[in-house]
């Protein structure tokens, strides 16, 4: 294959110039530089001329690859390439006027033909087989499996069919749903066939099932006649029975109702006076619970008070002893420092009474200076030994002094600490006793404030309930005048019908009476049908309407409407508005009414519809045209001139005279159970806030006690810890220090002794002959100033050691007599606090007690008016009880006989309308019916079974005939549907050809892509292990690591991409992701070099690929590439690391010109060991 041989840049990014950069021979060029210095725009320089799109060059226009110096914005790159043949082609990218062209040989040409030409010489410029940028090491060390395969793609060249494969796959995707779209067509027109076929056999079962309806009816309407003549010869059997009583009944209940009237005075009177003894009865209580809630207060203070009172106490006996303590040794520090001071002055006594030495003569003295010189001469030796001994013991006498001063003041300020120690530790187990004990206290309040709460909240709901209930009587109270007033009238109407009932046998009933809702959700629909004739009055005929009328006017009992049956023109009904709509039916049929009021409820409802909501209705009278009037559930009404009446008046009770009285009685009762049960929580929530003041004071006080026992227990933790600290890290190394410097004066003074007998030895032989003659003695006059010296240097130590202790210790007690004073303070200010509060109980007790006294006197009162109200309520009931049976039983006889005569005008009436209706719906009755009624073969219970069975079979059969839905043109939308069947099915053939076809082409294109996509993966597949091995292998690991590709999709590989597996040296098997950052850039390597095996370039471009590697797979990527670096395989590497450039055959260093600002180029040739160029 051929190879790069050099490199010219002009005027190129940083390239200021031109500039040649030869490769000359080497198969393994490496690029160095610093930072910054153009070794990257390098890489660019050579992806520009091998024509790379500029993204991949990371700018945006061709002007920006120019250098900032070139005048005419002008760039080129020109690479000399060497064919395997010898020959030379150059490849030259250029930029002009913003724009890129290219040339082979100085022959321009587009950019297409040229990149057809560099891929003759295996140079694929959309694979990028012939250069690796950094980020694309990156990109596959990640590990995506998309990017995996998408470098396999592109070197595959299997990206290309990419754009045909799409397009034959939407085909395809349109083709089935057209397909899909087809087949649904033709199940829909199969599904309408199988629907109107079964419309057709509907119509026959709807023809059969009217003439069965046709016969129950007949059967029904005779079985209704025969049954009200058996009742109505019942009724009139039983109406004669009950003629008497009436007056005497009513005569009965007035006289109750008089002595009733007057217990209920008397009653309110004791009551009122009842209440207002409650009423001061709970000011009482609330004074009581007040003070009792200020006496348990002061209760608790004086035994806090106590208790405070009780630690100071304790605390004075304390510090008493410790100030008798502090005393004592007060005392015996001056003792000492007396004792000291006596025996320095009777050393100076005793010293100032020595005598001086004699006096000798000059011979004497002049041989007393030669005998002197003679001992210093032979004692010069001991002489210095003795001083270097009395000065090191006079240091080591410092020492021990100063050591027992620090022991002294360290021992004294442990002793203070272990005294202040005991003091807290006496505080710690007051705080635990008090704290332990108000815990307690505080669980009782707590039980007993939520007890307070659970009973509070049960008076609250029942004073609430209470309300509600009252404020129900007092609106029904308010109501009351205006009800009563509506009942009177109503009642007076009701008793003027009931009259004409009487006078006149024509007079049926009210329509209200005689019409009743089928359903109970239709009761507003038929009040709003009824409308103005909801009290009109059906009669038999005109004649007895005009008679009721003259009756009216004569006694003055108001105004009716009346509805005469005979002379009633009733529009027949259209029945095909009973199947108008599934949620609309007639009124008449909606309806319970009596068969003597049948031509009056057809009269009165005619054509009307209820139906289900306002929508229907409207939709019934625009879509479908419907004239009749239009009801709605919820009592709306369409009018039919068009006009639409709606909206609902809230109902009110009625009420007569005795129900308000009962009103009455049950506001009074209510209230005054409110005022009792809110006395009562008032109580209660009084006792719940004095309960929870007590429980928050109590709990403050508690957490500040349980704070004040963590600081005593922190303040003996810390006290412990200083004694501790001080014994371990003072007092004990100072009394070891102590005993070694003891040990080393002790040692010295023995030393010193020593040579002291060595010097007296010597002055006796020196002055022994001397001393004999003159009779002086040198020893005791020596000797005795040198005694006088050291003791009184030993003394004033001891005196100014003893001064300090005595300081200390005067220090020590009068802290201690102030703590005392200070403790005998406070105590006193406690007991003077706690006689306050016993004062203040006392006068609490007295003012409760003498509020008991009182409230025990009105209580007696309360109790004898209560009892009082009682006694007349009790009564009352009796009276009351009396006055409602008597009434009862007189509205009890009227009723009945009122009720027999009115049933057996009804049970005429009925049958005559029963007939009326069987004559208006074409059934034919027979005649001899009544002659069956005094002869029956059935009784009213068989007839009234019977009458249920039918009327159940024929609602049946209706509301199936209802149910049913018929198309008349049924058969001809048969037919066409037929016909369309045939069209849809034909379309569908077609359809389904055309999804053949595409899913042919597509499949096609699909396997071509495959198979280029799998060739190029089993070949890298193939060679991934082996280049694995080979960058991993080592002289510790000389087996390498393992690599493998998987494909994820094996039917489409380049869907879900591919997965690279890992099994590095010395570790498992596992994926790219979970590897280092240099072990996941050996294996991106490794894949790259693998791809590029595939389809090699001559010539590989590598730009810091070894940026995150270490020395060892730096070293082995060098290895890597000098072995596969020859004629076949020429790498140029962009690096900056040793151990890679160190094993390349040649050197281009890059710098940047510091005066200039451009980058410089440097060649080497590493076997010549030369400078190849310095451009």
């Amino acid at each position: 294959m051929g190879r790069l041989r050099k490199i010219r840049l002009h005027n190129f990014k940083s390239y200021d110039g031109q500039r040649d950069i030869p490769i000359g021979e080497a198969y393994f060029t490496s690029i160095v530089g610093p930072n910054g210095s153009g070794k990257s725009n390098l890489m660019d320089a050579i992806s520009f001329a091998l024509g790379l799109n500029l993204e991949l060059i990371r700018v945006s226009e061709p002007q920006s690859l120019v250098s900032e110096g070139a005048r005419k914005g002008t760039a080129f790159v020109e690479l000399e390439y060497e064919r395997q043949n010898g020959t030379v082609v150059k490849f030259k990218g250029s930029i002009r006027n913003n724009q890129c062209f290219y040339a082979i040989d100085g022959k321009e040409m587009d950019h297409q033909n040229y990149k057809d030409e560099l891929a003759k010489e295996s140079i694929l410029v959309d694979a990028k087989n012939f250069l690796v940028f950094q980020n694309d090491v990156e990109r596959v060390a990640n590990g995506n499996r998309e990017e995996i395969c998408t470098l396999i793609e592109r070197i595959s060249g299997s990206v290309n069919c990419r754009p045909e494969y799409e397009r034959t796959k939407k085909k395809l995707e349109r083709a089935k749903r057209a397909a899909t779209a087809a087949f649904a067509a033709r199940k829909e027109l199969k599904a309408e066939i199988q629907q109107y076929t079964q419309q057709e056999r509907t119509k026959a079962e709807f023809d059969g099932l009217k003439e069965e309806l046709k016969q129950k009816r007949v059967e029904l309407v005779e079985k209704r006649i025969l049954l009200h003549d058996l009742r109505s010869l019942e009724t009139e059997q039983n109406r004669k029975e009950i003629e008497a009583g009436l007056q005497a009944a009513k005569q009965a209940v007035e006289n109750a109702q008089k002595t009733y009237d007057q217990a209920s005075r008397e009653y309110a009177i004791a009551r009122r006076e009842a209440v207002r003894g409650e009423a001061l009865s709970r000011e009482h209580q609330d004074k009581i619970s007040s003070l009792a809630t200020d006496q348990d207060s002061l209760k608790r203070k004086i035994e806090l008070a106590n208790n405070d009172s009780e630690a100071w106490k304790n605390k004075i006996e304390y510090s008493s002893k410790q100030l008798e303590q502090a005393g004592a040794e007060l005392k015996q520090a001056e003792k000492d420092l007396r004792i000291v001071e006596r025996a320095e002055q009777d050393l100076e006594e005793k010293f100032a009474s020595l005598e001086s030495i004699s006096s000798l003569t000059q011979e004497q003295q002049e041989e007393f200076l030669q005998l002197k010189s003679q001992y210093l001469l032979q004692t010069n030796d001991a002489r210095q030994e003795e001083g270097r001994i009395e000065r090191q013991l006079t240091l080591k006498e410092n020492d021990e002094s100063i050591l027992t001063d620090n022991l002294a003041t360290a021992q004294l300020r442990v002793d203070k600490l272990k005294e202040e120690h005991e003091l807290v530790e006496i505080e710690k187990n007051q705080l635990e006793t008090f704290i332990k004990e108000r815990k307690e206290v505080l669980v009782s309040k707590r039980k007993e404030l939520e007890q307070i709460g659970v009973d509070l909240q049960k008076s609250r709901s029942k004073i609430e309930n209470q309300k509600m209930a009252l404020s129900k009587a007092s609106s029904d109270l308010r109501q009351s005048d205006g009800s009563i007033e509506h009942a009177k009238i109503r009642n007076n109407f009701l008793d003027a019908v009931a009259r004409l009932k009487r006078k006149f046998p024509g007079v049926v009933d009210t329509m209200s009476n005689l019409v009743e809702p089928k359903e109970k959700r239709f009761n507003r629909a038929v009040d709003r049908v009824l409308g103005a004739h909801f009290d009109s009055v059906v009669v038999n005929n005109f004649d007895t309407a005009s008679k009721c009328i003259e009756y009216l006017n004569k006694e003055e009992l108001g105004h009716m409407t009346f509805l005469p049956i005979d002379d009633l023109k009733v529009n027949i009904v259209d029945r095909m508005l009973r199947t108008i709509h599934p949620k609309a039916r007639l009124a008449i049929d909606a309806v319970q009414y009596s068969d003597k009021a049948r031509i009056a409820v057809a009269f009165v409802c005619g054509n009307t519809l209820i139906c289900d909501d306002l929508d229907i209705a409207l939709s019934l009278r625009k879509q479908k045209n419907v004239k009749s009037r239009l009801v709605t559930i919820e009592g709306s009404l369409v009018h039919s001139n068009g006009a639409i009446t709606g909206g609902i008046v809230k109902e009110t009770t009625r009420y007569d005279e005795r129900q308000l009285v009962t009103l009455q009685r049950k506001i009074e009762t209510l209230v005054e159970s409110i005022n009792s049960e809110t006395s009562h929580a008032a109580d209660l929530q009084f006792q719940e806030e004095a309960t929870a003041t007590d429980y928050d004071k109590l709990s403050k006080l508690v957490k500040f006690k349980e704070t004040s026992l963590d600081t005593a227990l922190k303040r003996l933790e810390s006290l412990q810890r200083e004694i501790e600290h001080l014994v371990r890290e003072s007092i004990d190394p100072k009394k070891e220090e102590l005993q070694e410097v003891q040990q080393v004066i002790s040692d010295l003074r023995s030393q010193l002794d020593a040579v002291k007998a060595r010097l007296l030895d010597a002055k006796s032989n020196v002055y022994g002959a001397f001393c004999s003659k003159t009779g002086v003695d040198i020893d005791n006059y020596e000797r005795n100033f040198g005694v006088e010296t050291r003791q009184r240097r030993e003394l004033a130590k001891q005196r100014m050691r003893l001064e300090d202790v005595y300081r200390l210790a005067k220090a020590h007690y009068e802290a201690s007599e102030a703590r005392v004073n200070d403790h005998k303070k406070r105590y006193t200010e406690f007991r003077e606090f706690l006689a306050s509060l016993n004062e203040r109980l006392a006068d609490v007790q007295r003012e409760r007690n003498e509020a008991l006294e009182q409230y025990e006197e009105l209580k007696q009162s309360i109790d004898e008016a209560t009892a009082k109200a009682e006694k007349l309520s009790e009564d009352l009931v009796a009276l009351e009880a009396q006055k409602d049976e008597l009434n009862e039983a007189f509205q009890d006889e009227t009723s009945k006989y009122e009720e027999y005569e009115e049933t057996q005008n009804l049970l005429e009436e009925k049958r005559k309308a029963i007939l009326r209706d069987a004559q208006f719906d074409g059934i034919e009755v027979s005649a001899d019916l009544r002659k069956q009624a005094k002869e029956p073969q059935e009784s009213v219970l068989e007839l009234e079974a019977a009458m249920v069975t039918l009327d159940s079979e024929s609602r049946e059969i209706k509301n199936r005939l209802e149910s049913m839905v018929i198309n008349t043109n049924a058969l001809e939308y048969l037919e066409r549907a037929k016909e369309q069947l045939e069209i849809a099915s034909d379309d569908l053939v077609a359809k389904r050809k055309a999804s053949e076809v595409a899913s042919k082409e597509f499949d096609q294109i699909k396997e071509q892509r495959r198979s280029t996509f799998c060739e190029a993966f089993d070949h890298i597949k193939s060679n991934i292990n082996d280049v694995y091995q080979e960058l991993t292998r080592s002289r510790h690991q000389p087996m390498g690591g393992t690599a493998n590709l998987v494909i994820i999709n094996e039917d489409e590989p380049y869907l879900e991409g591919v997965e690279y597996t890992i099994m590095p040296p010395s570790k498992r098997f596992c994926e790219l992701s979970q590897l280092s950052g240099g072990e996941r850039t050996v294996a991106a390597l490794a894949l790259l070099f693998a791809i590029h095996s595939f389809q090699p370039a001559p010539f590989f471009v590598l730009d810091e690929v070894d940026s995150a590697l270490d020395y060892v797979n730096v070293a082995l990527l060098g290895q890597y590439l000098e072995r596969h670096a020859g004629p076949d395989f020429q790498f140029i590497v962009i690096s900056f690391k040793l151990q890679l450039y160190s094993q390349a055959n040649s050197l281009i260093g890059i710098y940047k010109d510091p005066n200039e600002y451009r980058s410089q180029v440097l060649s080497y040739r590493m076997d010549d060991d030369a400078v190849m160029g310095n451009e």
